[in-house]
């Protein structure tokens, strides 16, 4: 996504879309939540993230955050229906917070979406929502106000911006 796309939602980035760079001890993952590696991980060969605010008055601000990753030898419908699959968890460590995964979530088809895929955590405190084009795949967590209605009203101009990659 883009400042524009975010514009009608008052969002501004906290810097431009930078490219992730996988580490030796740290590979790419699309999803790190309960620990799992799905297999598609090994086959992806760029990823991009970026981080949008809102200031929202008098509502709760809302934090965006966007991984998008492209795979080489499978799509992004595959390694989303890979992550549904393992993302058995209900509680997992990230960093010294305890997360605990409330199952998944309902929002409506998104057009243009090969798949799509939600889930939160902490009681909808935050979701994160998947979605892939072919080789693409994306993950929008949203943290802040209501989460999952947020994430809802998002999707298309995700698969927007998605589908212009």
């Amino acid at each position: 996504m883009t400042d524009e796309d975010l514009a009608g939602q008052g969002g501004h980035a906290q810097g431009p879309p930078v490219p992730v760079m996988p580490a030796e001890n740290v590979k790419y993952s699309l999803v790190r939540a309960c620990g799992i590696t799905p297999p598609s991980n090994a086959k992806i060969h760029a990823a991009r993230q970026a981080q949008w605010f809102t200031d929202r008055k008098p509502d709760p601000s809302l934090s965006v955050s966007q991984l998008t990753v492209a795979y080489q030898g499978t799509t992004g419908a595959a390694a989303i229906a890979e992550i549904r699959e393992l993302l058995t968890c209900q509680d997992y460590q990230d960093g010294s917070i305890t997360r605990t995964v409330t199952g998944d979530e309902t929002i409506p088809a998104v057009a243009g979406a090969d798949a799509q895929y939600v889930y939160c955590e902490n009681e909808n405190a935050s979701c994160v929502m998947l979605l892939a084009r072919g080789d693409l795949a994306t993950a929008v967590t949203v943290r802040g106000g209501d989460s999952l209605a947020d994430a809802s009203k998002l999707a298309p101009l995700v698969m927007t911006a998605l589908a212009r990659a």
